[in-house]
Order: C-alpha cells, then structure tokens, then sequence
C-alpha cells in the first residue's frame, strides 16, 4: 500500500506483457492506468476473474488456499511496485 503526500500525486499501472488476441489477429500487451488505490484493487479483481480459465476456476472451487502449492494454484500471480521520485 502506498501513502502519497497529495493523492494527485502517486497513480498504479497494471502490466500485462504477456500476448493476448487483438481484433484482427493482432497480438499484444496490456497496460492499465490507476488513478487510485480503490481503482486499482477494482482492476485486480476484474482483471484477474478475466485470466481464469472454466477449470481454474473449477480448481479453486475445490480447493481451499494451501502456501505449500502456491506453484501451481491460478490464484497466484507476480506482481512488482516501484515508485520514481
């Protein structure tokens, strides 16, 4: 959680550098501005639901949150925060 001295001062981009399909066969990354924290914890949740595929899904219903196979359940993902001064 960051503190900004003045909250216009401090945003969060949500990073996607995987490939996704565009229209016309396009590929890509995406990169998606926050303007707030609230914002920012709204787009992790959405953008998360949107990677799950029907059998992580299906995985995650089944299972409850075990640490000793972090490796392999679709609820976890890398994240990095940095800040510029």
């Amino acid at each position: 959680r960051l503190t900004p001295l003045h909250s216009s001062q401090v945003w969060y981009d949500l990073i996607d550098s995987l490939p996704f399909q565009h229209e016309g066969n396009k590929q890509g990354g995406a990169r998606i501005r926050c303007k707030d924290a609230e914002t920012l914890a709204t787009c992790i949740r959405w953008y998360s639901s949107a990677k799950l595929t029907s059998s992580d899904i299906d995985f995650v219903d089944r299972n409850e949150w075990d640490e000793n196979m972090c490796d392999f359940d679709p609820r976890v993902f890398q994240s990095f925060v940095w800040a510029e001064k």
